[in-house]
């Protein structure tokens, strides 16, 4: 095993390309409920040693049915949010409560990738990669999984268990509240270079609609000015 080369980390921890894999974890264990989502973020450290591929087995070396490997990807944070306002800068006072002092970048973006075998490439760099990996177990039945990282002569292997409760959650419809994260139309457009409402654009909604009720999320939020113009004082429904 090669320490400091790879390490597990909470998926719900900040994580920044600067972040030192010596202070994630070796070893990782999840408790989770039958149907739920469990999972994982794996850091992995190039600047010394380059490993060529990433798999994820089962005790009897085989691939896992239900396994996806997604990528993060690391995105800028320009300003920090302000403490009555969204930064900053509108006040000028000091927030003493931000997770880090801006600007710095920090992994946010999921960009699920496929997989043969439940083994994918890295991508070429020197540059740290960072991974989510989440299984959705549908029985009671403990799971173990070993995370390999491979490279040229040698592997770093290390162990994922998943201990799974009985449990089910209720339909999200029976909570009596909306969930969503943060959502732009007009970003998604922009960021895959689809005609906003074209068909091209509805493929890439069903995609991002179908992750993000994986993910618990049953609400898209919409701004007005994303199906009305505005005339002087008046708004108009965008009916094109």
């Amino acid at each position: 095993m090669l320490l400091g080369q790879m390490a597990f980390f909470d998926e719900l921890a900040p994580l920044y390309p600067d972040t030192p894999v010596n202070d994630g974890a070796i070893r990782w264990q999840s408790e989770v409920a039958i149907g739920v989502p469990a999972g994982v973020h794996v850091l992995i450290d190039r600047s010394e040693i380059h490993p060529t591929s990433l798999q994820v087995r089962d005790p009897q070396g085989k691939p896992i049915e239900g396994l996806t490997i997604s990528r993060l990807h690391d995105v800028p944070v320009e300003e920090n949010t302000g403490l009555d306002s969204r930064t900053e800068q509108f006040k000028g006072d000091l927030n003493p409560h931000v997770i880090r002092r801006a600007p710095f970048r920090i992994y946010e973006a999921i960009e699920p990738l496929q997989f043969l075998n439940d083994s994918i490439d890295l991508p070429p760099g020197n540059d740290p990669v960072a991974l989510r990996l989440e299984f959705v177990p549908t029985s009671s039945e403990d799971q173990a999984f070993h995370v390999v990282l491979d490279s040229k002569d040698r592997q770093t292997s290390l162990p994922w268990e998943l201990k799974v409760h009985g449990w089910t959650l209720p339909p999200r419809s029976t909570l009596g509240f909306g969930y969503t994260n943060w959502f732009s139309p007009t970003e998604i457009a922009k960021s895959h270079d689809v005609e906003a409402w074209s068909e091209d654009y509805w493929i890439m909604l069903r995609r991002y609609a179908r992750l993000m009720a994986r993910c618990g999320q049953d609400t898209v939020w919409m701004r007005w000015p994303d199906f009305f113009k505005r005339s002087e004082d008046e708004w108009h429904l965008n009916e094109d």
